[in-house]
């Protein structure tokens, strides 16, 4: 269409082309031949192919001498620019556009260019504003015309593979999201089980009434995502609180615990968000500064501090121990001291003073009593019974 003078848009820059078209003129082409297929005949149509695919060759040859070059002024050992200039011919991707009618090799070859004048301006530097100078400055300018004006990036494409990268991240978060509430919906099954099993006897304030058994009513506990804010300045307030989480996400509720008489805060507080996602990025302000104290910011019991599964289940076992050493414990020496305690309140020993003679009968053991004395001299000494003998 450049041939037959026709307009059309293209998403690219029309220098590499308008250079490919130039290319078929000058071997005869006449513009009929479109190249919307590949593996069409070149020959029945006398497509000048062979002169087109001159070009993106003569460009690809362009890129080995100044690679060569580049490495050479930029400081490098003669040796270090041969090398990288073989590696660059063997190079099979350069090899294979530069056989073929593309843009490609043309804009690598321009930016090789632009490189290279970019380097030579570079090594002025220590005669600025001279003669070669402004030569290679401006033909650094020159490279980077060439190079912009051949090819660019289709913007939509790149916008389809950034809405693809996120669309990814949402899955991920996503399935995050639906691990996280399959576990917590099969732990609250598990809770609303157990406490389904679970009967409470209610009774009520008539004697004359039985015991109900009842049910015990409950409510699916609801998730809630709360955090647990401490080293709080005591002269802090709500506003300023949920301010310094607004970039986490706005705080669905702030409940600052304060001193009853003072009405002062205690230094810290409970911070409450509507969605997971706002309380972990609420949870990396962990050790920021508020007013120029270092705050501290963790889990609580509502926010899934103590939720899992595991944990209830290690409480409940450190629970049954605790119980069985104490019925243990009861049943050893708390048990025993009481019934013998019992026993000698019951079998309480009975005395038979007779004060017509000096004996004492204990139990039916016969004892003599002693004489009675005056005074400071009358004070008795007492038996102590041992406790629980």
């Amino acid at each position: 269409k450049y041939i037959k003078g026709q307009f059309f848009m293209d998403v690219h820059p029309p220098l590499a082309k308008m250079l490919i078209a130039l290319a078929g003129v000058l071997g005869g082409f006449d513009g009929n031949f479109d190249f919307k297929e590949i593996g069409k005949d070149y020959l029945e149509p006398k497509v000048p192919y062979v002169m087109m695919r001159l070009f993106p060759t003569i460009a690809g040859i362009f890129v080995i001498p100044i690679s060569y070059m580049t490495i050479k002024l930029a400081g490098f050992s003669t040796i270090s620019a041969f090398m990288v200039a073989t590696l660059l011919i063997f190079e099979n991707g350069l090899v294979t556009q530069s056989r073929l009618i593309l843009l490609d090799s043309p804009l690598v070859a321009s930016t090789a260019f632009t490189v290279l004048m970019w380097v030579k301006f570079l090594n002025e530097q220590k005669r600025p504003f001279r003669f070669w100078w402004w030569v290679w400055l401006a033909m650094t300018g020159v490279g980077l015309g060439l190079t912009v004006r051949q090819k660019q990036e289709i913007k939509s494409n790149a916008n389809d593979r950034s809405e693809e990268a996120n669309d990814d991240r949402e899955v991920e978060n996503l399935g995050e999201e639906v691990m996280d509430r399959k576990l917590m919906e099969e732990e609250n099954k598990a809770i609303s089980e157990k406490v389904d099993d679970c009967d409470v006897i209610i009774k009520s304030d008539n004697k004359d009434s039985s015991p109900l058994s009842k049910k015990k009513s409950h409510k699916k506990p609801t998730n809630r995502f709360i955090v647990f804010v401490a080293n709080l300045p005591l002269d802090i307030k709500k506003e300023e609180l949920s301010k310094h989480f607004e970039s986490a996400g706005t705080p669905m509720s702030v409940r600052l615990i304060t001193d009853k008489k003072s009405r002062r805060s205690k230094g810290y507080a409970f911070v409450e968000f509507d969605n997971p996602q706002a309380m972990k990025r609420a949870l990396r302000f962990h050790h920021t500064k508020l007013k120029n104290k270092q705050i501290r910011v963790e889990l609580t019991a509502g926010g899934g501090g103590n939720k899992s599964l595991i944990r209830r289940k290690k409480l409940e076992e450190k629970k049954k121990k605790l119980n069985e050493e104490r019925r243990k414990i009861h049943e050893t020496y708390i048990a025993p001291k009481k019934s013998k305690s019992s026993d000698n309140v019951d079998d309480s020993t009975t005395k038979i003073l007779d004060t017509n003679t000096s004996e004492v009968k204990v139990d039916g053991n016969v004892l003599t009593k002693k004489p009675r004395l005056k005074g400071s001299n009358a004070v008795k000494p007492v038996k102590v019974r041992n406790f629980g003998s």
